[in-house]
């Protein structure tokens, strides 16, 4: 596997992701890492540092010439604080996200770490840009850089203690399921404005907030079967999601019809997974006529659609990298602003309806404890972790997951232009009912096994 350089083109994948960026709306990968300990903060701004340095990519822009037809990875000057450091509580660890993403957006910087302290633990969040890396190779770049950075509670060296922004407190995750919040005038579907896929309803909040916030929460991990089979976690993630879709816009007296969901599936060729640096993932389209169908109705079909997803009987390159593909002709700069143009047109009639995504087993990184970082200084164990992924509007949501030690962490990231705190806490709620509601028949039918 090639090691990254800041000399390499820019593949067509990593161009789609990087165009698809708008100013408020930078496409990311995040982990939130909570640990039973707190982090050295010097060994980890050392850590980030010796990072960037072997990874050239890790500080590197797409540039080219007036007339160049294909981008180049070129480094940008270095700047910025690496490490952010905040106290607080989870309402903290949502505005550090979003400062770390807002600091990636543009390819500005192409990662950044922040910490926030929570007492006797720590909470890591690593914000990466989606042209660099995908999710597995964000989890290995969070796990090099925390085997770098020992229990021992030192204070801030390098590290800059940094106050992001506190929003308004936020209760524990995911109260217990209530009515869908009532029909206001900021739910009504947006004058003027094509509608494809099905929308989700709008619920925005104080007009002073902006960009993105987060929710996140842990459950034990759930079976179910379907009419077509065995469904995995992932089905179970994606046929949850679309139910709360629809029951989200019901509660808001808004019809639902076809629901899109975007998919990232692993696909391509794995790359360099020591280093963390490259796009392994494809994109999976999936679309499901909701009206008068039963969640296992829904789960079968989430069903049927991904065992022809994982047998290639479909096609994973997303639609933005086969335009790409088609117009490497054109100038680099000319195709750029071609491609935004369109995209900004487009977007709201073909952009799905919602992003599912699930990174997998993190326990072959995270899962046992006392392994030795560096100076023979044993880590912090991982007690939680969550990734994050962002969508633009007028998508605006996604909703994502890890699995650790056993446990499934959910998480749904929500642009503040669709949703307020509350709404996108009752919608991951719905998400999760959803999920234990799916997996009642089956283990109905395993009770009656062992009862017999």
């Amino acid at each position: 596997m090639r090691r990254a350089s800041a000399r390499e083109l820019v593949s067509g994948a990593e161009e789609a992701v990087w165009l698809s960026d708008r100013p408020a709306d930078p496409r990311i990968v995040a982990l939130v890492a909570r640990l039973d300990a707190p982090a050295d903060l010097v060994r980890l701004d050392a850590a980030v540092a010796a990072l960037l340095r072997a990874q050239p990519r890790l500080a590197s822009r797409p540039a080219a010439g007036p007339v160049a037809r294909r981008w180049t990875w070129e480094p940008v000057s270095g700047g910025g604080e690496r490490v952010t450091v905040a106290s607080g509580g989870d309402a903290q660890v949502a505005a550090v996200v979003e400062r770390l993403r807002t600091a990636v957006a543009g390819l500005r910087a192409g990662l950044r770490v922040g910490v926030v302290r929570q007492g006797e633990h720590d909470t890591v969040i690593l914000v990466v840009h989606h042209a660099l890396t995908d999710g597995a190779g964000a989890l290995k770049l969070l796990a090099g850089l925390l085997g770098s950075a020992g229990p021992n509670l030192l204070a801030a060296g390098p590290a800059q203690a940094v106050a992001a922004p506190a929003p308004p407190p936020v209760p524990a995750p995911v109260p217990a399921i209530t009515a869908a919040p009532a029909p206001s005038a900021s739910g009504r579907a947006r004058p003027g404005v094509p509608q494809g896929p099905s929308r989700l309803a709008p619920q925005p909040g104080d007009a002073s907030l902006s960009g993105y916030g987060c929710q996140l929460t842990t459950m034990a991990p759930v079976r179910a079967s379907s009419s077509a089979g065995p469904a995995t976690t992932n089905d179970l993630l994606v046929a949850s999601t679309v139910r709360a879709v629809e029951r989200w816009n019901a509660g808001q007296d808004r019809s639902t019809g076809r629901v899109v969901v975007n998919m990232p599936v692993n696909t391509q060729p794995v790359l360099d997974r020591t280093s963390g640096v490259g796009n392994a993932t494809g994109q999976a389209v999936l679309t499901f006529d909701v009206p008068g169908r039963t969640g296992q109705q829904v789960l079968a079909a989430v069903v049927r659609q991904t065992q022809e997803v994982k047998t290639g009987r479909e096609g994973h390159v997303a639609p933005a990298e086969r335009v790409v593909g088609a117009l490497q002709w054109l100038p680099a700069r000319l195709r750029a602003r071609l491609l935004r143009a369109v995209a900004r047109r487009v977007s709201p009639v073909l952009m799905p309806t919602i992003t599912v995504s699930n990174v997998g087993r993190a326990d072959a990184l995270f899962g046992a404890a006392g392994a030795t970082g560096a100076a023979g200084a044993p880590p912090p164990t991982v007690q939680a972790l969550w990734f994050l992924t962002t969508a633009g509007m007028p998508q605006g949501l996604t909703v994502t997951a890890a699995s650790l030690r056993g446990t499934l962490h959910l998480a749904v990231s929500y642009s503040r232009e669709l949703f307020d705190d509350d709404a996108a806490r009752h919608f991951l709620a719905l998400v999760v009912d959803g999920m234990v509601e799916l997996a009642r028949p089956m283990q109905a039918a395993q009770q009656a096994d062992v009862s017999r």
